[in-house]
């Protein structure tokens, strides 16, 4: 069976225990109330009533809710559900939408059945509905995509279990700029569009004057409006217990204090001027704000009086208010003719003003991003082998222990899932918060090792016959050796085994790299052959060995065992340092592997009183950065697998590793050990890699770890950039990799990190990345803290230790290197080690082999299982195919579902169509980009019509002509006679297909690009029909700045018989 190659979840149902028909189930829709018969001069407000609920930030997450610690922020989110609830529920007109999923669980938790009963109305009649719906309102720079869909995942699937509802809608109103991959994400759950209000001042100001609010972005065109006024009530009008802005509105003529008159006539006005910057006569804006409506009856009262005003006056003042949600208002425009813009490119960076970039919190609190970052990516794995055993019927522990090992995990997963709130992951939370999502964080991963013990413990006396219960242990990779127990086995002359968890799909050559004593050491793996390894000491006496495996798919466990040994038996012998001469103007090469700089530096933070340099803002003192830490020592290590150099600086220690097994491949360590401020000046910790790759002011980044996103010195996209910040001004999250490329010699330098952080290009050949930052001032942006991270014990400033991967490669041989090592980044292996009594083992251990369904599995241990299957093509390119191969499991049935599973794939899609897309699509875009193209030629629109459309053209057609729009490039491939082939994908008004063209022409064609084709040809190839350019006939982009088209039916993937 193939499965169509996208981002994807997979329902699995057991069809012995699910009797209900989940697809009718699923059709059921949220009423809308609205009937819009629209006026060519009448302005309709929709009003939407809201409460903006940070899942921590200046309070806890649970001191927010429960309404604690009021001296630091007013907010007890519990009593403002009770309000709303209320208000809705004696006032039927009145509308709320309700967001963060992980409070509204908590407040249903506590609910009696009552209560419960009345809320449902609420929810089946569209008073309240559930906006995003994820746990928390992640943020889009720093989170990695994978921790993104599971947050959403949970919240969703809490919403479909006690309510049979899918959110439609995206509100992502308050992180610090967006990505085209979160919109990507939305598209994939389903939405038909989303909101947000952070965007860049200089870009705000023009997409109000040319009207530019509302747009479709991404690859995947998806619905984009952008907020007028933030997320705010109008000013002067916020009604709020906690923060009015406005006195309350009287309209009784007899009274002294009446002022319906002048306060309708200031709230008309400012509508009246919103309605400049939108195109259409609807218009959306939020009443609310932070943690508002906590007092509902008085906020609903007041926006009342000001409705029934003007809505008794509507001549007058041309405008009608009504309660709504934003799914209504994108239902309303749905039924209106709209021009839409598009673009494809990120709203990164952020500035809310000049010299104020939102860049610094690109790397804010590093070591809370890399603990986020590593449990991120061992929840996955973990589930993944957890799911393996189930399927394959192998842990009894599990099957009897279900309800116990799905709590841990679910624990840890909604630990991860608050920690992508805004300002989590961010690290611009106050201390104290960051303290206790660190807690939660912590407990979740100590009840998942709990478990993976017992597992462990069930599966190592099957497979090796070991009899004793061993406890089996997890040391985390920054923790100190004289905390892990392994230390002090080895030390005891106890020998130790490694119970190595990796789910990488395919066989891969990777390095296992553990904290030991310095000592000698015998290694095997589980059939006993001798293992060779390297061992690496510090000065410190800090020693890591390194030895060399391959993971292998098939397999759940790989076991190995490592002694004490005396040096003419060891196999992983401490290697002997010498002494070298380095500067850091030198060039570093190990093994005559490609040379590069390597060098650390500090931007001296402004404190400057207009606007300082603090948790989210990255502003400079001067433009130039300054050499930290002079060298003292270096050593260089000559061993089995590995060469490495460590270099010794003042405050900074760097160990640079070259495995013989891999080309132009470096691995860089880097611990800081702290960040002085002795001179009482905040600093921003940069490192820099100098290569000779002339690479013309462009660099590339991931977008959250998925799509790549090029980037260019101080140019914007979709504006003509006003440069205030040279350096905070070009700088992007980093997220899973960046890279540079030189155009002339196809040279590219890539660089992957182990965390979040920001970077850029600001030289030819060069590649910056900021690691560290200790600020003396507060940026003013709320969180009313400096960052000035220190340890607990110490109370010196936080130390870290930091690894990059580095690898130089020819982009045109191995395009997608950067994602090969960012899947080996990913897809680290877990190891938990245990004490044994012999450094052999005795039998080969009885691995079982895996047969279904290898690395795809996301657990959540109840009668369905979820599976996700990654696009490889698309984040992880290591030359997969386009379709994946699952096969069919009896007693199972597969159902193709949105990302995060709350319907079937099939189902979002009719909805799509139904409602909102079948105009939003059907718009005319304005191809800026086709004006733009200078290596080709553009041609006037041909007079007469193509003969064809898409929907008319069949497999074995020949000679077509059509006119059609590129979409996105779908492969690149060459054939056996070396020629290139390019596939797009294409739309007109009718649908959509796939068009093949060959050699040159496919690197010149680009999406949006609108194209004139005659003498084509259409086959079918394995039940694809695809459109060929043709050896003869024509193939040009043609000057039309207007096309209409629709995203509907692809006709390349119908059902084609195959006679044709």
């Amino acid at each position: 069976m193939k499965i169509k190659f996208i981002i994807m979840f997979i329902f699995i149902f057991i069809i012995l225990t699910i009797g209900k028909n989940i697809r009718h189930n699923l059709l059921v829709g949220q009423r809308n109330h609205l009937d819009y018969k629209g006026s060519n001069n009448l302005i309709r407000v929709h009003l939407i009533p809201h409460s903006h609920d940070d899942v921590g930030w200046l309070k806890t997450y649970e001191e927010y809710y429960y309404g604690l610690n009021n001296r630091v922020q007013w907010a007890g989110i519990q009593y403002t559900i009770d309000s709303v609830i209320r208000s809705l529920f004696f006032e039927g007109d009145k509308r709320f939408i309700q967001v963060e999923i992980a409070y509204f669980k908590l407040w249903w938790d506590d609910q009696n059945d009552d209560v419960k009963n009345k809320t449902r109305k609420l929810i089946d009649n569209g008073q309240l509905e559930f906006i995003n719906g994820g746990w928390v309102m992640n943020d889009e720079a720093t989170a990695y995509y994978e921790d993104v869909i599971d947050q959403m995942t949970l919240g969703h699937q809490f919403i479909f279990t006690n309510f049979n509802k899918t959110p439609t809608v995206g509100w992502q109103i308050d992180p610090f700029g967006h990505t085209i991959a979160q919109g990507k994400l939305f598209y994939l759950m389903g939405f038909n569009g989303w909101c947000f209000a952070r965007i860049d001042y200089q870009d705000m100001q023009i997409r109000r004057t040319q009207k530019q609010l509302e747009l479709m972005i991404g690859p995947y065109p998806i619905f984009t409006h952008i907020n007028y006024h933030h997320y705010e009530s109008p000013p002067q009008f916020s009604f709020d217990t906690i923060n009015p802005s406005s006195e309350a509105i009287v309209d009784d003529p007899s009274s002294i204090y009446y002022n319906i008159e002048e306060k309708a006539a200031n709230f008309a006005q400012y509508f009246q001027h919103q309605a400049e910057a939108y195109q259409t006569k609807s218009l959306m804006h939020t009443i609310g704000s932070d943690f508002a409506f906590s007092n509902a009856p008085m906020y609903y009262k007041n926006i009342d009086r000001l409705m029934k005003y003007i809505n008794a006056r509507k001549n007058e003042f041309n405008l009608e208010f009504l309660y709504s949600t934003p799914s209504s208002y994108f239902l309303e425009l749905s039924r209106q003719d709209i021009n839409l813009t598009t673009k494809q490119d990120d709203f990164l960076p952020y500035a809310d003003k000049p010299n104020a970039y939102w860049t610094g919190y690109f790397t804010s609190r590093p070591g809370f991003k890399y603990y986020i970052k590593l449990l991120g990516r061992q929840s996955q794995i973990l589930k993944n082998f957890i799911a393996q055993l189930l399927f394959n019927g192998k842990s009894q522990y599990i099957q009897v222990n279900k309800d116990k090992v799905l709590k841990s995990f679910f624990k840890l997963d909604e630990a991860l899932a608050i920690c992508q709130h805004h300002d989590a992951v961010t690290g611009t939370a106050k201390q104290f918060v960051t303290n206790d999502y660190l807690r939660m964080l912590s407990l979740g991963q100590n009840l998942v090792n709990e478990e993976m013990n017992q597992i462990l413990i069930e599966l190592t006396q099957y497979e090796i016959s070991e009899q004793q219960e061993y406890q089996f242990v997890y040391c985390n990779q920054n923790e100190t050796q004289s905390n892990c127990p392994i230390f002090q086995y080895l030390q005891k002359q106890i020998p130790i085994q490694l119970n190595v968890i990796d789910n990488k799909y395919s066989i891969f050559d990777d390095v296992i790299r553990i904290k030991v004593p310095k000592m000698n050491l015998l290694i095997y793996d589980q059939n006993n052959n001798l293992v060779q390894g390297d061992i690496v000491c510090q000065l410190d006496e800090s020693c890591d060995l390194f030895f060399q495996y391959k993971s292998d798919p098939r397999l759940t466990v790989q076991y190995f065992r490592i002694d004490s040994q005396t040096p003419d038996i060891a196999t992983a012998k401490i290697i002997e340092p010498k002494e070298v001469s380095y500067d850091i103007e030198d060039d570093i090469s190990l093994n005559n592997q490609q040379s590069f700089k390597l060098t650390y530096q500090y931007y001296v933070s402004s404190e400057d009183k207009q606007q300082s340099s603090g948790a989210y803002i990255f502003r400079p003192e001067t433009q130039e950065s300054q050499e930290y830490g002079s060298v003292l020592k270096s050593y260089t290590y000559a061993g089995q697998i590995l060469t490495a150099m460590s270099i010794i600086r003042q405050n900074i220690q760097t160990l640079v590793i070259q495995f013989l097994s891999q080309n132009d491949t470096y691995e860089i360590e880097t611990f800081v050990n702290e960040i002085t401020i002795d001179d009482d000046e905040g600093k921003e910790l940069i490192i820099k890699f100098n290569s000779d790759i002339k690479n013309n002011g462009e660099f590339y980044t991931d977008s959250m770890g998925m799509d790549t996103q090029k980037r260019k010195l101080n140019h914007r996209e979709t504006w003509n950039l006003e440069v205030t910040q040279p350096v905070a001004g070009n700088y992007y999250p980093v997220n899973g990799f960046m890279y540079i490329q030189d155009q002339l010699t196809n040279q590219s330098l890539v660089v992957v990190n182990d965390r979040s952080q920001g970077g850029t290009s600001l030289r030819e050949g060069e590649i910056e990345i900021m690691i560290h930052r200790r600020c003396l001032k507060d940026d003013n942006r709320g969180v009313v803290e400096i960052l000035n991270e220190k340890t607990p014990e110490s109370k010196k400033g936080l130390s870290q230790t930091f690894r990059h991967t580095i690898s130089f490669y020819n982009f045109e041989q191995n395009p997608n290197k950067h994602r090969e090592l960012q899947y080996i980044q990913d897809t680290k292996p877990i190891i938990y080690f245990s004490q044994v009594t012999k450094e052999i083992f005795v039998t080969p251990p009885k691995s079982f082999k895996i047969t279904y369904p290898k690395d795809l599995i996301k657990l959540f241990l109840s009668q369905k299982a979820l599976i996700r299957i990654d696009s490889f093509i698309e984040y992880h390119n290591l030359g997969e195919t386009e379709n994946a191969e699952i096969p069919k499991i009896d007693n199972y049935q597969m159902i193709e579902t949105t990302l995060t599973a709350n319907q079937p794939w099939t189902t979002a899609q009719e909805k799509r169509i139904s409602s909102i897309n079948q105009n939003f699509f059907n718009f005319q875009i304005m191809n800026k980009q086709l004006l733009e193209h200078i290596n080709s030629i553009v041609y006037p629109n041909p007079a007469k019509p193509p003969e064809f459309t898409l929907e008319k053209i069949t497999p074995g057609m020949k000679n077509i002509e059509i006119k059609c729009i590129i979409l996105k490039v779908v492969e690149q491939r060459k054939t056996k006679q070396n020629r290139s082939i390019t596939k797009f994908l294409i739309a007109d008004s009718t649908g959509s297909a796939f068009l093949n063209v060959y050699d040159d022409l496919g690197s010149i064609i680009q999406p949006l690009d609108v194209l004139y084709i005659s003498g084509a040809y259409a086959n079918l190839y394995k039940g694809i029909m695809n459109i060929h350019q043709g050896k003869i006939g024509l193939l040009f982009k043609i000057d039309e700045y207007f096309f209409q088209f629709i995203i509907g039916e692809n006709f390349s993937l119908k059902q084609w018989e195959q006679s044709f």
